[in-house]
């Protein structure tokens, strides 16, 4: 679009219309009293509306929601502790948010018999975002927004002389955009005990063992509608683009520590505190992922 020929077009939108321009279909060109929102002149487009890309591409609140359930006890000298908990939270985009939910539950068990006891926890997280293209194409949608002005962002929809309604390159590409998941489960426990073996020496030990797994899915789908350049609806990525990955990460660790400690005060002014342990670690990480291009069919992209 040449700013010497879009110019005019602006001008006289703005004075028929004003204002800002929703999500909504966009009208042609009729007369210079009717301008509408768009003209194809010698087989080039001229857009020149102006959209309120805030209000068409973000919505005022994000959703959210926390649940959480608890409960704790005792009996004797020992105590106990449940908890489960969902969080949920969904970003500012109308078009194909991006979603998380976590799940957790928690159990604890502590006897006082000696100063022992033990924890185990899972946790379970899911992340979902948008893969347009790649990572990049996602930046480029907000430097797209907010670096050009909103007359140059075509936001509405194209309605073609059968009817058919057509979305413009960067909503097409969100809306048709399949989801880009990640799976991280976490299994965590931990043990502790604590002995008094005599008034002034103390052994202590623990064990933590964890599990990270990690699942991620995305796909790239061909997407359909109007480009910024052409006048009629065309493949905006073509289906011999479209591919699918999977890939597994899942890692094992556990540490354990154990140490004695003795503390002596001598004659009430002289204090001693002597401590000696050891300690162990070992970490184990294994990967595996898999791409195919050109999916055999789009509706089943993973």
């Amino acid at each position: 679009m040449y700013f010497d020929k879009l110019l005019p077009y602006a001008e006289k939108w703005e004075k028929q219309y004003g204002g800002k321009k929703g999500y909504s279909v966009m009208q042609p060109w009729q007369s210079d009293e009717a301008v509408g929102d768009y003209d194809f002149r010698s087989g080039s487009p001229l857009y020149y509306a102006n959209y309120d890309v805030r209000k068409i591409w973000y919505d005022n609140a994000a959703p959210s929601q926390t649940h959480d359930v608890s409960i704790s006890g005792s009996s004797g000298r020992t105590t106990f502790y449940t908890s489960l908990g969902y969080d949920y939270k969904q970003d500012l985009m109308k078009f194909n948010p991006q979603q998380s939910a976590t799940v957790t539950a928690r159990q604890s068990i502590c006897r006082q018999t000696l100063p022992t006891g033990s924890q185990q926890a899972f946790a379970s997280t899911i992340h979902a975002v948008i893969s347009a293209r790649s990572t990049r194409k996602a930046i480029l949608f907000f430097q797209y927004l907010w670096r050009w002005g909103s007359y140059f962002v075509p936001s509405g929809i194209y309605k073609d002389a059968d009817g058919t309604e057509y979305d413009y390159r960067l909503v097409a590409m969100q809306k048709q955009a399949n989801r880009f998941t990640i799976a991280h489960d976490v299994l965590r426990m931990n043990a502790f005990v604590k002995a008094n073996i005599t008034k002034e020496l103390t052994f202590n030990a623990d064990y933590t063992y964890q599990i990270d797994n990690f699942n991620e899915k995305k796909s790239l789908r061909s997407i359909y509608g109007m480009n910024w350049v052409g006048t009629t609806p065309r493949y905006i990525i073509p289906s011999s683009k479209s591919a699918t990955t999977r890939w597994n990460r899942k890692m094992d660790r556990w540490t354990a520590n154990a140490y004695l400690n003795y503390a002596h005060t001598f004659n009430d002014v002289h204090n001693l505190n002597v401590m000696a342990g050891i300690n162990g670690e070992s970490f184990t990480s294994d990967y595996f992922g898999a791409t195919r291009k050109l999916l055999y069919d789009e509706n089943y992209p993973n």
